[in-house]
């Protein structure tokens, strides 16, 4: 979703960086260069009013609080997480009428493109929450599945245990883990990115 095309080049003037060229986007945002910071991104994602027991503003609270205890944790197995903030509050013109949305960013650390190798394995052991696949396996049988994949995928197994652990130490509840969201630093450690949809 390209959500700076909901923005004015006056409201984008709020924002405390210069933004630099699209490197993604998902459903709920998208993440932009940041030039001045080659080794950070940001992300702008948006909230809509979609009529539920809570306002856009609420949900951005919710939300915020959340990024303030990412921040705080600074857990091993999250993208860390620098700044955040709010953009901009408009409505947009749909279909059943006008509908109320907000605009936000964070400033995260720069990260990498998993390989498709490490996709594939990430598919076969990890959960996939918004498709309602559930996958919880213990140790031994993670263990039993990276063995009999060592032989025809390039992959670090070290690294993908390492990842497994630390995100069952993580006090939130992600409900969007695929590998799309997973990613790795230059030395190869994995990652859990987009808290859009963290509880």
């Amino acid at each position: 979703m390209r959500v700076l095309n909901l923005l004015q080049g006056s409201v984008l003037a709020k924002v405390p960086y210069y933004i630099g060229v699209r490197l993604g986007e998902g459903a709920d945002g998208e993440i932009r260069e940041m030039p001045s910071h080659p080794n950070k991104v940001m992300k702008f994602s948006i909230i809509y009013d979609l009529d539920y027991s809570k306002t856009t503003r609420d949900k951005y609270k919710e939300l915020i609080s959340l990024y303030s205890k990412i921040r705080k944790d600074n857990h091993s197995a999250l993208v860390k997480l620098y700044e955040y903030g709010y953009v901009h509050m408009d409505e947009r013109v749909t279909a059943l009428g006008k509908q109320e949305y907000l605009i936000h960013y964070a400033v995260m650390e720069k990260l990498f493109k998993i390989s498709e190798d490490e996709s594939k394995i990430f598919h076969t052991i990890l959960s996939h929450e918004d498709a309602v696949k559930i996958k919880n396996y213990c140790p031994e049988e993670v263990n039993e599945i990276l063995f009999n994949l060592r032989r025809g995928l390039d992959f670090s197994e070290e690294e993908v245990k390492f990842f497994l652990k630390n995100l069952r130490n993580v006090s939130f509840h992600h409900n969007d883990i695929h590998v799309r969201n997973i990613m790795k630093t230059r030395l190869g450690s994995f990652k859990l990115i987009d808290f859009d949809r963290i509880k």
